[in-house]
């Protein structure tokens, strides 16, 4: 397996070359992913191509990583304004502009011009056509089955350091009750194409009965966003990384941990070798928000 995943690894590095972008097109994969995962846990393909990734729901092309971008599809019922204002937001005019059952405008995402925070805009749209997708499912494409890598939902959970559908049983331990002096261990390595770092599901568990499930960087709750089906959903952030133990680490979630968003996760660590601070993001968010 692990040798596997290595050779995975390098296909997708391959495929998105830019170290600076890898991280948040990843995420925005692993997210689409998950919407459509929890939905229906059959209908979904991904390909990793020589360069490209694509994701499928179903027959259709629904999102596709490529260089330094994020090719989106977006419900094509909705006001389209709000997406053509944004700088880190271009329309497809040449390959796939438009789908027309269920109906959709793509186009794609730069997140190297994305200095205000535009990606849940985009994501929220997408969203809205994932639904739609989703209401109404066809069936794979029997020429694009053989292409699928059903590795790619571990290689995800390992690279972002999150959760991923059908690989919690498989790296988490089952949630058991947690008492208040409980304590935590985690952080045990095993060695894959990175290093895995083994999580204790009670952590997080016990982190969001503390703390909620808002992100404590820019407030951000999942179910007033996205509705009463995404309410509860939060990343967790060890402002300890894990990487940095080596040989694990008795976790305090009162102190250890903290939830947040996945915008604000991946900016959290976005800088090579080492992470931001809660408040360093929070400040980077006070300047934009500031009246120039």
């Amino acid at each position: 397996m692990a040798s596997d995943l290595e050779t995975l690894a390098r296909r997708v590095e391959r495929a998105l070359p830019d170290p600076i972008t890898r991280a948040a097109q990843l995420a925005a994969l692993a997210d689409s992913l998950a919407y459509v995962h929890v939905r229906n846990p059959d209908i979904w393909l991904v390909h990793v191509l020589p360069d490209r990734i694509r994701l499928f729901a179903g027959h259709t092309i629904v999102l596709t990583l490529m260089g330094s971008t994020v090719w989106v599809t977006t419900d094509a019922s909705e006001n389209e304004d709000h997406l053509s204002a944004l700088r880190s937001w271009a329309w497809e005019t040449k390959v796939y502009p438009r789908y027309k059952r269920p109906p959709s405008r793509n186009g794609t995402y730069s997140r190297l011009h994305d200095e205000h925070g535009e990606w849940p805009t985009v994501q929220a749209a997408h969203f809205s056509y994932l639904d739609r997708v989703l209401a109404r499912p066809r069936l794979f494409d029997p020429r694009s089955v053989h292409r699928h890598e059903p590795l790619i939902v571990e290689y995800l959970s390992v690279t972002l350091q999150r959760s991923m559908p059908g690989v919690e049983s498989a790296l988490l331990p089952a949630a058991e009750v947690v008492s208040d002096a409980a304590g935590f261990w985690e952080g045990s390595a095993t060695r894959v194409p990175v290093t895995r770092f083994e999580r204790d599901r009670r952590a997080r568990d016990e982190c969001v009965r503390l703390y909620g499930s808002n992100c404590v960087v820019c407030g951000m709750s999942f179910g007033n966003r996205y509705g009463p089906e995404m309410d509860g959903f939060i990343h967790v952030h060890h402002l300890v990384p894990l990487s940095e133990t080596r040989g694990g680490y008795s976790i305090d979630p009162a102190r250890h941990l903290v939830p947040v968003c996945p915008n604000c996760h991946a900016v959290l660590h976005s800088i090579g070798g080492t992470v931001r601070s809660v408040e360093e993001v929070r400040e980077m968010l006070r300047r934009q928000q500031e009246p120039c």
